[in-house]
């Protein structure tokens, strides 16, 4: 995370957190972020050194009606100070500092067909269970996997997968083959 990343999503942190909103701003700001992954181009308008800092902002308004007046404030804020091309990666520390403050570690669940958010709301408790702590996982379809399912939260993977379990027995199998032709 760069310091102007981190900076930023302090401050919007430390804001929702005087106004005992951090939840409540952490998934407001976790929709912003889908819809501006999903619209690359609305970020490269914001940057545009084209555009004056009035379209800029405009554009902020016209685009995102439904977006929380402090956080469309924020983004104003962001373009004022030449920031915009940092707005995904502001909004990723902000999500950091919220998840740290409400003990919740994040995930990817990995998966050949997206999962109903009733299996994932299991899952998430097992690996809770597991990591002793919070847990909100994000699916993702991996293909390669065959069939189950792949956990990867902070560094450890949990895995489940069809694929995996192959790569175990064919592990074993190498192991049991390289120490047949010892003897």
């Amino acid at each position: 995370m760069n310091e102007v990343a981190a900076s930023y999503g302090l401050a919007l942190f430390s804001l929702s957190k005087e106004q005992d909103i951090v939840e409540k701003r952490q998934k407001e700001v976790k929709d912003l972020r889908s819809i501006l992954r999903e619209n690359a181009d609305f970020i490269t308008v914001l940057n545009s050194s084209f555009l004056s800092l009035d379209e800029r902002i405009n554009a902020i308004d016209k685009n995102l009606p439904s977006v929380d007046e402090d956080v469309k404030n924020f983004l104003k804020i962001i373009c004022r100070n030449n920031r915009a091309k940092f707005i995904l990666d502001i909004l990723d520390s902000f999500n950091s500092y919220c998840n740290q403050y409400r003990g919740i570690r994040e995930g990817i669940l990995y998966s050949t067909i997206p999962i109903p958010d009733d299996s994932k709301q299991k899952i998430e408790e097992k690996i809770a269970q597991l990591e002793k702590c919070s847990v909100e996982l994000t699916n993702r379809i991996d293909p390669s996997l065959i069939g189950g399912v792949k956990v990867l939260i902070n560094s450890h993977i949990y895995d489940g997968s069809i694929s995996g379990k192959i790569e175990k027995i064919k592990s074993s199998l190498l192991g049991k083959e390289d120490r047949f032709h010892e003897n």
